[in-house]
């Protein structure tokens, strides 16, 4: 089956329009990839905690101070490279 038109546009990510897509801070992004090591294992902890931040409840705040109106994405990378967040492969990666 062949996808045409609208049916096959790619929708952003919950939280995230075309107008602030680009938004995330670079720097924070090359220090958290630099902690992380892996960009697939970076994009899946931001997205997972974007979530959590945006689900509200318990996990709804930031684990580190962040200016007022940095972004949850920023915010996610921040927690990253300060530690908080931690992560451990279930699987090891296969080694190149």
């Amino acid at each position: 089956m062949a996808l045409h038109g609208a049916d096959c546009r790619i929708g952003y990510p919950l939280g995230i329009t075309q107008d602030n897509f680009y938004d995330v801070n670079a720097e924070l992004m090359k220090q958290a990839l630099a902690k992380v090591g892996n960009p697939h294992v970076l994009v899946n902890l931001i997205s997972r905690r974007v979530r959590q931040m945006n689900a509200g409840g318990g996990l709804g705040r930031p684990l580190v101070d962040v200016p007022p109106g940095t972004g949850a994405a920023d915010a996610a990378m921040t927690e990253v490279i300060e530690g908080k967040i931690t992560w451990e492969y279930v699987n090891e990666p296969p080694t190149e």
